[in-house]
């Protein structure tokens, strides 16, 4: 009994840390799917650019400080986030100006806010997890925001969708006001401290962003901001599946026996392919794009979603050679490779034919499967 309710607590609180770190896409999902395709695609590439100074210098914080609180205080790390959260926007800013526009910056600037607030309130949701508290204030704001978000963006204007943003931001910064407000001291000595601990796990992690901008800004460019919309769309929804592992539950899964987690992950799998599936197919008459759209949109939708199960399957095959001191360095080196490839991707299968530009996941994916298939062989025969 005590076992199922720390199981459901965890699931719980990995909920809420989840929905708080996809908030973005849920908005920019029905921004597509109500017409504003382009608008979609750029608010995509903004957000690549916002996760490459925050998640790009996260150094893995949060899950270390779930492991062992004891090793980074809490204090420190807010501090940390709070100043680069600060240098991320203005710098995100700058950069969305420069490589975006502004035509639309008014409602990229309030999703960069959007963006380092929820970063940040990632390791506030991680302490109340370690306290076994819920914050019920946060729980309720996210609740109202996700209900009405759909609402405002079908029945009215991009101009009150920017006022519902900021509302959000500023109630979410109300109700974490205690923890945000820190001493500008704390806040530098912080900075200095992780700035000496840069490692080879950290650089690995800023070129996996600094790749991932660079792949959608090469699609954005190539191929126009209307089908990069849609592309990104359908790259969502395979890529969901991994980065869901990777931010979250792989460590539950990781816990788990053998025989648990297998059924876990199949039932997953199954359970997520049905239900966008029927959501394509029952919701699309609603849908304010066209027929052709559509189609290419689920032309994309199934080598995307493919590549999420590869890549789920990949992230396995990490954690176990991760979990090895001596190999954490291969993971790293192997994981550039993977990110330089992802890099290459795109102009290569544009160059053979634009229309293969839709397998770019699947191949990114197969590609790291087939290295980490053949360096997890190496790795543990050399070791034996």
């Amino acid at each position: 009994m005590i076992k199922d309710f720390k199981v459901t607590s965890f699931l719980f609180h990995n909920f809420v840390t989840t929905f708080n770190f996809f908030f973005i896409t849920y908005i920019l999902f029905i921004l597509s799917f109500s017409g504003y395709v382009s608008l979609a695609g750029e608010a995509f590439i903004v957000l690549s650019i916002i996760q490459l100074f925050t998640l790009g210098l996260s150094s893995n914080l949060r899950n270390i400080y779930i492991a062992n609180k004891k090793i980074i205080p809490f204090e420190k790390i807010i501090s940390f986030r709070i100043l680069i959260g600060i240098m991320s926007f203005m710098i995100s800013c700058i950069l969305v100006f420069y490589f975006i526009g502004s035509i639309n910056i008014s409602f990229h600037i309030p999703l960069i806010l959007l963006a380092v607030l929820s970063w940040i309130f990632e390791i506030i949701l991680a302490k109340n997890e370690l306290e076994k508290k819920i914050n019920n204030l946060f729980l309720y704001n996210l609740f109202c925001f996700t209900v009405i978000t759909p609402i405002v963006i079908i029945l009215t204007s991009i101009d009150i969708l920017i006022i519902l943003i900021l509302s959000y931001c500023f109630l979410n910064v109300l109700i974490f006001r205690k923890y945000l407000f820190q001493t500008p001291h704390l806040i530098i000595n912080s900075f200095q401290v992780h700035l000496k601990n840069f490692k080879l796990g950290i650089s690995s992690t800023l070129l996996k962003y600094i790749s991932n901008f660079i792949w959608r800004y090469l699609i954005f460019f190539l191929i126009g901001s209307y089908k990069a919309g849609l592309l990104f769309l359908a790259f969502s929804m395979g890529s969901f599946l991994g980065t869901l592992f990777d931010v979250s539950y792989g460590a539950f899964f990781n816990k788990s026996s053998n025989n648990n987690r297998n059924y876990f992950l199949y039932f997953f799998i199954f359970g997520y392919v049905l239900a966008l599936i029927l959501f394509l197919n029952i919701i699309s008459p609603y849908f304010k794009i066209s027929a052709s759209d559509l189609y290419f949109l689920n032309n994309a939708f199934i080598p995307s979603i493919i590549g999420g199960i590869i890549m789920v399957h990949v992230l396995i095959i990490r954690q176990k050679l991760f979990e090895k001191i001596n190999f954490q360095k291969i993971c790293f080196k192997t994981d550039i490779i993977g990110y330089l490839m992802v890099i290459l991707s795109v102009p290569i299968l544009f160059y053979i034919n634009e229309a293969y530009v839709i397998y770019a996941y699947l191949l990114n994916s197969s590609f790291l499967y087939l290295i980490y298939i053949l360096v997890s062989n190496v790795s543990f025969k050399i070791n034996k």
